[in-house]
């Protein structure tokens, strides 16, 4: 394995364990045999499936690609994947609120008045979903 430097948006680095080209044969990645026991948790990378692979003391995963990870890169990766979702999903549901207000408008103007108060009532909870969101991520920030 090899450390490779990618730059995360706030400028910091992180090393992410890349396959190292000597360590993984063509032969060894596209065998039919399983290289350990299948895991319940994708890959972080490619989505695919990660195996254990326990040798002595020390418990790995890979997939059939050439991802390699300890339990704790695996961890760290997996979490960096909640919280972009997370990021995502705020992001989302707020541009959801914001249409439904421009929609609100509209119906307004056009004296639509039960129409109004459905998309009122919807990016009403759009808003809150995205005050829950915002919320658990500052705690998970604050973590």
């Amino acid at each position: 394995m090899h450390d490779d430097a990618r730059h995360r948006r706030d400028g910091r680095i992180r090393r992410i364990a890349r396959p190292d080209p000597e360590e993984l044969s063509s032969e060894e990645l596209s065998s039919e045999e399983k290289p350990g026991v299948q895991s319940v948790v994708a890959c972080p990378d490619c989505r695919g499936v990660l195996w254990e692979i326990q040798e002595g003391d020390l418990l790995r995963f890979r997939c059939r690609t050439g991802h390699a990870y300890s339990p704790e890169t695996l961890l760290e990766a997996e979490n960096g994947g909640i919280e972009r979702a997370l990021w995502e999903a705020r992001r989302a549901i707020e541009e959801r609120a914001s249409l439904r207000r421009r929609l609100i408008r509209q119906a307004t103007e056009r004296r639509l008045d039960s129409l109004a108060r459905h998309f009122q009532a919807r990016a009403t909870e759009a808003e809150n979903a995205a005050e829950s969101l915002r919320r658990l991520l500052l705690q998970r920030e604050n973590a």
